[in-house]
């Protein structure tokens, strides 16, 4: 789930997109293609870095698969915390930061609360995966 938020990061946002198109112009120059007038070879940036590569069939199917898993297994009261705590470890932090999570949730629960729930919903997720069923799941 940790690197299907990761893939989720890196998709492209096409509204987005648009609302930000630039020549390509400024990123050829930055790669040092062409000269500076002088004759002289202009040398790449070292701090240019290349754009990440555009995602494969393979890693779509695998974000589609966790999002279809996060629609059905987890209950909608709990898909902005996991989704959330998903994002965070997906940051590369190795623990959940629920102090940080708990103003953008506002429903007034204690961080003691919040990580409690998202285990469940993530455990809840591992049992129907694992063929268990899940009781009194609405979803």
């Amino acid at each position: 789930m940790v690197e299907a938020m990761r893939l989720w990061r890196r998709a492209p946002d096409r509204e987005r997109g648009w609302h930000h198109v630039k020549a390509m112009w400024p990123e050829i120059m930055r790669h040092g293609f062409f000269g500076d007038g002088d004759g002289e070879v202009n040398h790449a940036d070292p701090d240019a870095r290349p754009r990440p590569l555009p995602l494969t069939r393979d890693q779509v199917a695998e974000m589609e698969a966790v999002g279809e898993w996060l629609g059905r297994h987890v209950d909608e009261r709990d898909r902005r915390l996991v989704t959330l705590a998903l994002a965070e470890l997906a940051a590369g932090r190795r623990r959940i930061r629920w102090s940080a999570l708990k103003p953008k949730l506002g429903d007034g629960i204690s961080t003691r609360g919040l990580g409690m729930r998202y285990r469940r919903a993530i455990s809840g997720v591992a049992k129907v995966l694992n063929g268990h069923s899940r009781a009194g799941h609405l979803g």
